[in-house]
């Protein structure tokens, strides 16, 4: 229950028996309107709004109703008797549900009923002999295609099953020193196709035991592994390391009846696990080897003792414990860690079976808090994990009934992140506080309702597009996502933030050719969206292309990494390409259009640019050298500037180049064109530069070939403030100095701040120029904190008043007002 007027909630879980008539109770709320929602898991969501007076209310009863939705289909090909289920399970709502079916040689249609709605549903179909099979056509449940379940039935939801004929058969032998009644596994899977299988044996008599494992595909890449618990994985043929195995080929005409293993003792780690010195029961110890992939876990007895084994021989196990709610503990030889890195590496190489290999835990300091919604409702089952990069160390776990949460047993940091993860995603929009110390009590997250954005993207007839490449991102928001399409075409974009400023795109994949989408500005907000979801299909456009070769004027010799620019006035689109070492580009996925503009920019070639140009054809150029520009930059002492930057720019051709200067001042702007598609001379190149602390200059009306100086000035403008009493600057006052040109209004040029004696210095002016001086003062109580210099060197209010002063001008202002004015 939970009042959006005056913040009061609490939640009740019902019990297996009434008391006085009831099976749950909300106690402790403020008087006010609230919501009261019931969240049963195989039942419909229900609630009730009602008015809290002084009084309690009773008997607010929930009638439980069955769900309504369906999802429904059909299973080809499984046989007579044989016995399989389909599963359907939601991440989102954390709804799932079996059903069992047995085979009657014919078709067997299916229905799920009373299915949560939710449109993250995955479904499955499982039975011995048969490979797995997860909707729709997939061998895992990471490609699987999101079902959407919100109306009453979803139907066509079919598999076609078939029972395989294939066997692979064997001999285990066992070791020398196994007993009677020792077990080992045989597992097979094929990765092409999802076809696996397993078989137990059991060592009845001598040393060696038989296994069959039938009703596998016809596949080439059959990955076999025996193990027992007390034995070395061992992948056939003699091999420890997955990686190596050798696959068995079920496709050709060779029969797999001599898969045969012999099992060696693996090595074992034990020792004793102890919380505040005393032995723990119960707790999981596991072992792990980056180097073999090995691992193995044992459950501490009784006396705390644990005893790992099975394990390959390698020099690098971690061996690590941990409780619910804590972060894990990891073995060293000194004294147990809390950093992974900082673990003792324990070895099987030379001593087969080390022992003493303890664990001391001790419990630290903890992080707690309450995670609701934005009406103050708790939220329970959302995943919170907590972070120390200095310690190396964290945690995480579901938040409780009560929305709380606490998570114990961490080092003492002060660089704690706690972060809302991707468990709530479908709902809520992840949060994160971080530098928390730990220790802390009360860190509280409020989770904002996340929306979703899907929809199936095809082209003009329909047909879905497959791994489209979707991405959407707002800056407002700073959000990101990328994502691809599944087998039906189908993207689903969850836990996005409220925003106004969206862009969507969408890319085919690199083997199909359609124009990208492209949408901004797209609001995703309670206004826009039915049930926190926008339902957006697209319609991808057939493309086309634009392709050519870029060659010297001796027409032969290619150009490479030659930038191409197209661009279509009509459909408002343009894209750059990149020649190869044989001088060719191809620009794809364009849409259809006739006016393209297509140019040519290398740095030793004239620019080229052909119009009107239609996708689908071949543009060709021959490209001619391009002329340049050059100079020099010097200071007025005659000594070079390096490191400026020139700008050559011509608004006739459509032209700009930079370059900067070298070390002795000089410069050269290559591959400028030196005539006009009409034939006429450009004779309006306008060279600027742009040192630093001296002032910007240009020179116009230049044609290609010719040189350029330019002779850099340091001109400036000196002075210093005072207020009308002729008083310093006082402590805490800030003052600034601009600058602007000797116009009307505008003009400003640069700006810079006045040292606590009262002097600036605004270097960087052009010689011989007049400007106007503007005063700009913070933190003070002087009457007018934005004062125009006047041509007495006195502060005026208006621009009106404001004098003149030449660069080289030393400028004594004396401000209108005192500075405790």
């Amino acid at each position: 229950a939970w009042s959006e007027a005056t913040g009061g909630w609490d939640v009740g879980i019902s019990k297996g028996t009434l008391t006085n008539g009831a099976n749950y109770k909300i106690s402790g709320l403020p008087p006010g309107e609230y919501h009261v929602n019931v969240y049963p898991l195989n039942y419909q969501d229900d609630y009730y709004r009602v008015e809290l007076t002084n009084s309690d209310i009773q008997n607010l009863h929930f009638p439980l109703k069955n769900l309504k939705n369906m999802i429904c289909g059909t299973v080809y090909g499984l046989k007579n008797g044989k016995r399989a289920q389909i599963s359907a399970w939601s991440e989102g709502t954390g709804f799932n549900k079996t059903i069992v079916m047995t085979g009657t040689g014919d078709d067997i249609p299916y229905t799920i009923s009373q299915v949560k709605p939710s449109s993250d549903y995955r479904v499955q179909f499982s039975g011995f002999g048969y490979p797995l099979q997860v909707y729709n056509n997939h061998t895992s449940e990471d490609e699987a295609d999101l079902i959407n379940v919100n109306e009453n039935v979803v139907s066509g939801i079919d598999f076609v099953v078939y029972s395989e004929t294939k066997t692979i058969s064997g001999t285990v032998t066992f070791p020398d020193s196994a007993v009677l009644g020792d077990m080992a596994w045989i597992d097979v899977f094929s990765q092409s196709t999802g076809s696996d299988g397993a078989a137990q044996v059991v060592l009845l008599d001598g040393n060696t035991a038989n296994y069959l494992i039938k009703g596998l595909k016809e596949a080439p890449d059959f990955t076999v592994v025996a193990w027992g618990k007390q034995y070395q994985e061992q992948y056939y043929d003699q091999q420890t390391d997955a990686s190596k195995a050798t696959y068995v080929n079920t496709s050709d005409n060779i029969l797999d009846n001599h898969i045969d293993f012999d099992l060696t003792p693996g090595a074992t780690i034990s020792g004793t696990v102890f919380e505040k010195g005393l032995p723990v029961e119960g707790l999981q110890i596991l072992a792990l080897s980056d180097k073999t992939n090995s691992f193995g876990g044992a459950t501490s007895l009784s006396d705390g003792s644990y005893i790992i084994d099975g394990l390959d021989l390698a020099d690098d196990f971690v061996i690590k414990t941990q409780k619910s709610g804590m972060a894990p503990f990891y073995y060293h030889e000194v004294s147990t860690t809390r950093d992974e890195k900082l673990a003792t590496r324990v070895s099987t190489l030379n001593n087969h079976h080390p022992a003493g290999i303890d664990i001391q835990m001790d419990i630290l300091e903890s992080i707690s808090g309450t995670i609701r919604d934005e009406n103050g409702k708790s939220l329970s089952g959302i995943w919170v994990n907590v972070w120390s990069d200095l310690q190396q160390s964290g945690e995480g776990l579901y938040s409780s009934e009560e929305g709380t949460y606490m998570i114990n047993a961490l080092p003492k940091s002060n660089d704690y992140k706690v972060s809302i993860g991707e468990h709530a995603a479908l709902i809520y929009v992840p949060e994160e506080k971080t530098n928390v110390k730990s220790g802390s009590s009360g860190v509280d997250f409020t989770l904002r309702r996340a929306y979703q954005l899907t929809g199936v993207v095809s082209n003009i007839v329909g047909k879905p597009i497959v791994k489209a490449e979707v991405e959407l991102y707002s800056n407002l928001e700073n959000f990101y996502v990328w994502t691809k399409t599944d087998g039906s075409g189908v993207y689903n974009i969850q836990c996005i933030p409220s925003g106004l400023d969206y862009a969507l795109s969408i890319i085919s994949p690199k083997r199909s050719s359609y124009v990208p989408y492209n949408e901004v500005g797209l609001s995703i907000v309670m206004e826009t969206t039915t049930n926190n979801k926008i339902q957006k299909d697209i319609v991808l456009k057939s493309a086309s292309f634009l392709s050519g070769y870029i060659y010297k004027a001796d027409k032969t010799s290619p150009i490479m990494n030659a930038i191409i620019s197209i661009y279509s006035n009509d459909q408002q689109f343009s894209a750059v390409g990149t020649t190869n070492e044989k001088g060719y580009y191809r620009i794809n996925n364009i849409p259809n259009a006739n006016d393209y503009a297509v140019s040519v920019t290398t740095e030793h070639y004239e620019k080229t640019v052909k119009t009107d140009q239609a996708a689908g054809t071949s543009v060709d150029f021959i490209l001619e050298t391009g002329s340049s520009l050059s100079g020099k930059v010097l200071e007025q002492d005659g000594a070079p500037l390096a490191d400026v930057l020139v700008e050559v720019k011509s608004l006739s051709a459509h032209f700009t180049g930079i370059q900067r200067t070298d070390m002795n001042g000089s410069f050269t702007v290559n591959g400028l064109p030196r005539f006009l598609d009409t034939g006429y001379e450009i004779n309006d190149f306008v060279v600027t530069i742009y040192p630093k602390n001296y002032a910007e200059q240009s020179q116009g009306q230049k044609r290609v070939g010719e040189t350029v100086t330019f002779v850099c000035k340091q001109a400036k403008i000196t002075g210093s403030i005072t207020d009308s009493n002729g008083s310093p600057i006082p402590d805490g006052v800030v003052v600034a100095v601009k600058i602007y040109k000797n116009v009307s209004q505008g003009g400003f040029v640069t700006k810079t701040g006045v040292a606590s004696d009262g002097t600036f210095t605004i270097e960087g002016l052009v010689d011989d120029t007049n400007y106007q001086l503007k005063i700009r003062i913070f933190n003070s109580k002087i009457s007018g904190n934005v004062q125009w210099v006047d041509q007495n060197q006195n502060g005026v209010l208006g621009r009106t008043n404001a004098g003149v002063f030449m660069t080289g001008s030393s400028v004594e202002v004396r401000l209108s007002g005192s500075w405790d004015d």
